[in-house]
């Protein structure tokens, strides 16, 4: 092999860029590649008469510097313009055409992007909010610092404080698990999924039944917005990853119904659907029915319409309760499957996460993260099973009140701190009586401690003492 003055490694585009710049310096050099071809991730591919490019396949010809790189490479002739037209994008199964206006999906004019259903309500209002926050200068920016300009310190802060512990941040295309200890020697299990309290309930209440039945014991759990948390007992292990698999999105409908007919839900659903349908009198010979007793009556009628769902478990036979045609029990699950909950939606989130274009991510933590704290410290409206306030597991975990400016000083024990307590752990000695507590409860009493109590007694007090 002759010597050559550079060896580029790697025959990527940065690779190639630096071969061709040697080239126009009349530089010897050798190009290494381990793959079969060069270029990287960069390449043509012809699939069913169909040209696909792969990797980077455009270039912005505002920025001159790599139109002229192609003229220089003789490829100019076989550039395409992205001006014509584009028609659609495929966006939750159905087809959405761009708004007017748009250069590679940026948006030039504000009324079409306003009138289209490209985004969602939410999604245009970020949008609009866009034209009163302060701009930048211009300046190379990093994305921290971009980010903390446009959303603040804090918020910065608390997104890094969770990726730093669960290396992930959760979105509505990627759902982060994570399970830790709690003080009860328990494990607590979050689903951080942002897909809405709708979604997340069915999700959460599905999930507790398909435990419930695979381990034969009741979870207590809750759902926000943002995620759902179950409370895992000591003899509920499994590896983390199969939580996606416990509810698939043939049989969630199926699960989250039987969840919801052992769930406080139907019976508050039951009782309203039943006063709608004037089977239950709110008021009688001109006074008003009292609530205890409405609610008396409401169970009363459950019991004569669906006994099999307040039947005792002892006499309950194996398996799912079969759901009676009557009306009032369509309509109260109907009401609990739609509107208090989103089934339509839980199954659309497992059919993506099953085909994989919802990324899913699980992993055990030696802490609570940051994103965790609201849905562990969530309010009873939240709860998905009837166990009160005060006796919730998800109240053992230990939560930090604020984030430290450095998370790794979480453990560090402060010199002042020790010292303190040191100190007041010394007993105090004022006389004789007290010096032989003292003796009594150190046994061996070093004479050069003793100074340790000259704020009390002087040394030569102590001498006379023993």
């Amino acid at each position: 092999m002759t010597d050559v003055d550079v060896a580029v490694v790697g025959g990527g585009m940065a690779g190639l860029a630096t071969a061709y710049e040697l080239q126009r310096r009349g530089a010897s050099f050798v190009l290494i590649e381990a793959a079969p071809r060069p270029g990287g991730v960069v390449r043509t591919e012809r699939v069913d008469g169909f040209t696909l490019d792969a990797g980077p396949d455009s270039l912005l010809v505002q920025k001159p510097a790599a139109l002229e790189l192609c003229r220089e490479l003789g490829l100019e002739d076989r550039l395409l313009s992205t001006l014509e037209p584009r028609t659609a994008y495929v966006l939750r199964g159905r087809l959405r055409p761009i708004p007017e206006g748009s250069v590679l999906g940026i948006p030039t004019a504000v009324a079409p992007w306003v009138s289209s259903r490209l985004l969602s309500p939410a999604g245009r209002l970020r949008l609009a909010a866009d034209l009163v926050l302060p701009r930048g200068d211009g300046a190379d920016e990093s994305v921290g610092s971009f980010f903390r300009r446009r959303f603040g310190r804090e918020a910065v802060e608390y997104i890094a404080e969770g990726l730093r512990v669960l290396g992930a941040v959760p979105t509505k295309q990627r759902v982060v698990v994570e399970r830790f200890f709690d003080e009860s020697g328990g494990m607590q299990m979050v689903v951080h999924a942002p897909f809405g309290a709708g979604i997340n309930r069915a999700w959460g209440m599905a999930l507790r039944k398909q435990i419930c039945r695979a381990f034969d014991f009741e979870l207590q759990a809750a759902a926000t917005d943002d995620g759902i948390s179950l409370a895992l007992g000591p003899g509920t292990s499994f590896p983390l990853q199969d939580v996606f698999q416990y509810v698939t999105a043939r049989r969630a409908e199926n699960v989250v119904t039987q969840a919801v007919l052992q769930a406080p839900l139907f019976g508050t659903r039951w009782r309203w659907d039943a006063s709608r349908a004037l089977a239950l009198l709110r008021h009688t010979g001109g006074r008003r029915v009292p609530a205890p007793i409405q609610r008396m009556r409401s169970d009363d009628l459950r019991a004569a319409v669906f006994p099999a769902q307040v039947a005792c478990q002892d006499n309950a036979p194996p398996g799912d309760i079969d759901v009676p045609d009557h009306p009032l029990v369509f309509e109260t699950l109907r009401d609990c499957l739609t509107e208090a909950l989103d089934v339509a939606g839980l199954q659309s989130v497992l059919a993506d996460i099953e085909s994989g274009a919802i990324e899913t991510y699980a992993k055990d933590t030696p802490q609570p993260s940051a994103f965790s704290h609201q849905i562990l410290n969530a309010m009873p409206y939240a709860f998905l099973d009837d166990a009160p306030l005060e006796e919730r597991r998800a109240r053992a975990v230990t939560l930090r009140r604020a984030l430290p400016e450095d998370s790794r000083d979480l453990g560090a024990l402060s010199p002042e701190a020790i010292a303190r307590a040191e100190q007041g752990a010394w007993p105090v000695i004022r006389d004789a009586e007290e010096l032989h507590d003292a003796l009594l409860t150190l046994s061996v009493l070093p004479l050069g401690e003793l100074s340790r109590c000259e704020g009390v007694a002087t040394a030569e007090q102590l001498r006379g003492w023993f």
